[in-house]
């Protein structure tokens, strides 16, 4: 596809207004240039449907991975782009959009047409992720967000022994964002597990252990903050 027709009154749309009211104008970029790219990859066969690396969206978009699929569950659970995180790649779907395509391409979805609207819709989806999410676990990109927050840890040389531990919490935690955060606010952020207040620094092994897990998660890890001592107490109630 050359080109698919843009209402010049977009902006007034609704969801385009609230899509720019939650997200700004990278709410607006992440919408219609992934629009641009399923265009291009615009398949008569299977209008509307595409897969891309990650990655190629990310640098086309100039945007955090966590913020372009963000912005694109938004998009999905509004209906307007059916989305899915699958294996390093993302899956897309906008029924509505061979509604748009340019003259050729409407010429040749007339005689080469084929049902696509029930891709990536959200309870086929919703059934798809649940039975992934227990037999596909992610362990290398779990992996890679450990070492990337967690500089001052141990480095994982070797994963298999770590992977019965990663498919039982990723059983419990089955989303890839939850795990940036995870290692960003609750491991990297504290002084104790990563060795800046003790000699002792937690592996990743000790980390998924459930015990240990569910005592990082309540904040008992959590750096203390030193409050002023009983004599600037009594001090400052003069």
């Amino acid at each position: 596809m050359k080109w698919f027709k843009h209402i010049s009154d977009s902006l007034d749309d609704p969801f385009i207004f609230d899509l720019i009211d939650q997200f700004g104008g990278d709410g607006y970029l992440v919408f219609f240039g992934t629009l641009e790219i399923i265009s291009r990859e615009f398949n008569t066969k299977t209008p509307g449907f595409c897969m891309v690396p990650e990655r190629f969206l990310i640098k086309k978009l100039q945007l955090s991975r966590q913020k372009c699929v963000k912005i694109l569950k938004y998009c999905h659970k509004n209906k307007r782009i059916f989305f899915k995180e699958y294996e390093g790649k993302f899956m897309f779907n906008c029924p509505k959009l061979k509604k748009l395509s340019d003259t050729w391409t409407t010429k040749l979805l007339r005689s080469d047409f084929k049902d696509t609207s029930n891709l990536l819709r959200p309870k086929e989806e919703e059934v798809e992720e649940e039975e992934r999410s227990r037999i596909y676990t992610p362990y290398e990109k779990i992996l890679e967000n450990f070492h990337f927050y967690c500089k001052d840890l141990p480095r994982v040389r070797s994963i298999n022994g770590l992977k019965p531990k990663l498919k039982a919490r990723w059983k419990e935690h089955p989303e890839i964002e939850w795990w940036e955060g995870f290692f960003k606010d609750d491991v990297h952020s504290s002084d104790f597990l990563c060795g800046r207040s003790s000699d002792f620094r937690a592996s990743l092994d000790w980390i998924l252990g459930p015990k240990n897990m569910s005592k990082i998660l309540n904040g008992q890890y959590q750096n203390r903050q030193e409050g002023p001592s009983e004599a600037d107490q009594i001090r400052n109630m003069r």
